[in-house]
């Protein structure tokens, strides 16, 4: 995780200054207005997690259990957890577009991934802003982003996917190698014709990613913005925090300093569309808040020796 990043306020970086005035003051509102928002709402989220956790073990031990109020309280947890988190990440998605808006006529798509099994190390999508009509899943070493992040524990940023793959620096499942080498980057006067709202598309970088079967077995090509040329890649870790050794000792998983709970991802169809300091520093702040929320899900549901109970006991499982 990062801390606020002194870059961005320092004056080693002008980069503000190079935008249009008044901009300054929009980011610094937006990014107050992310962490009202989520100062609220992850007091409301750990309280009433703790509350459902702790009616759900109320009834687990009574003298005379009752398998279906057992299993109405721990569907219950399990309802808030995830309800509540989808809402969360939805109006934090809204907002993190705001950070974004008015750099390009098409704003980044934004997801968030996990890896549920640390020893398949299968990379699962978990929310997205739109749905996608492919499959994303994919294992860690197959996609260079989240190779490079388990290797590093930091984040991973490609500005030029084409030129990158092309000389074996970047991969990802879903490109096609023999097309992405035939690949010629798109005529600037060609681009320039396009008017200040209309969206260029490339069609030849369209044709780089593999085409998706659709329900009645057609194949069709994906949409053209899940054909990204820039991506940006933040993991939800706590790897690069100073950790207290008592909580090392008691939070039950293994490696939990260099565990990666979750990926925060942008992508973007142009090329060069994130900035290498200021999008990187924000990242990271979004990320961390986010995955506060992954974490008091995993200690209600993970790390709870009475929801384990619980489970055992509705799964018919002595207890």
């Amino acid at each position: 995780m990062s801390l606020f990043s002194a870059s961005i306020f320092s004056g080693e970086i002008n980069f503000f200054n190079r935008r249009p005035q008044g901009c300054n003051e929009v980011v610094s509102r937006n990014l107050c207005d992310f962490a009202c928002y989520h100062q609220g709402e992850f007091v409301q989220y750990l309280f009433l997690a703790g509350e459902y956790h702790k009616a759900m073990k109320i009834e687990l031990y009574k003298k005379e259990r009752n398998h279906s109020e057992v299993k109405v309280k721990h569907d219950e947890l399990i309802e808030y957890l995830n309800e509540k988190l989808g809402d969360i990440v939805t109006n934090s998605f809204e907002l993190i577009q705001r950070f974004y808006s008015g750099r390009n006529v098409k704003s980044p798509r934004i997801c968030i991934k996990v890896n549920f099994d640390s020893e398949k190390e299968l990379i699962t999508e978990l929310f997205r802003e739109q749905k996608v009509k492919y499959i994303s899943d994919c294992s860690v070493n197959d996609n260079k982003g989240f190779q490079y992040i388990k290797e590093n524990g930091k984040y991973f940023l490609c500005q030029d996917i084409p030129s990158e793959t092309k000389k074996g620096e970047y991969f990802n499942p879903r490109l096609v190698k023999e097309a992405v080498s035939n690949y010629e980057p798109v005529n600037c006067f060609k681009k320039c014709l396009r008017t200040k709202s209309s969206i260029y598309i490339d069609e030849a970088w369209v044709n780089c990613w593999k085409r998706i079967k659709t329900e009645n077995g057609q194949s069709v090509k994906p949409h053209y913005r899940s054909c990204y040329k820039s991506t940006l890649i933040i993991p939800l870790t706590l790897w690069n925090n100073k950790l207290d050794k008592r909580f090392l000792e008691k939070f039950n998983i293994k490696n939990v300093n260099r565990t990666i709970f979750g990926y925060l991802c942008f992508d973007h169809i142009e090329k060069n569309y994130f900035n290498p300091v200021i999008d990187v520093d924000f990242g990271y702040i979004f990320a961390d808040i986010l995955s506060l929320y992954l974490l008091v899900r995993f200690i209600y549901v993970n790390q709870s020796e009475t929801y384990k109970t619980a489970s055992d006991f509705l799964n018919g499982k002595s207890v």
